[in-house]
């Protein structure tokens, strides 16, 4: 595989969020006793993580492109 392809394939496992943690709380399986401001707070991060993902796929395609 050519390095360009191998990028591009980093991009496209970047773009799904491929083993990145799930920004939706019914994906999660929460304790009951775990508090409400708990939650949000790793769901939150879980949102952050996945945006940056995405960035990173934008940009590594834009290299993939110009090689």
């Amino acid at each position: 595989m050519t390095d360009k392809a191998e990028l591009i394939k980093i991009a496209a496992e970047l773009a799904m969020c491929k083993n990145m943690p799930s920004p939706f709380f019914d994906d999660w399986n929460f304790p009951k006793y775990m508090s409400y401001k708990q939650r949000c707070m790793i769901v939150g991060e879980a949102a952050i993580a996945e945006s940056q993902c995405r960035e990173w796929s934008v940009r590594i395609r834009e290299i993939a492109n110009n090689l």
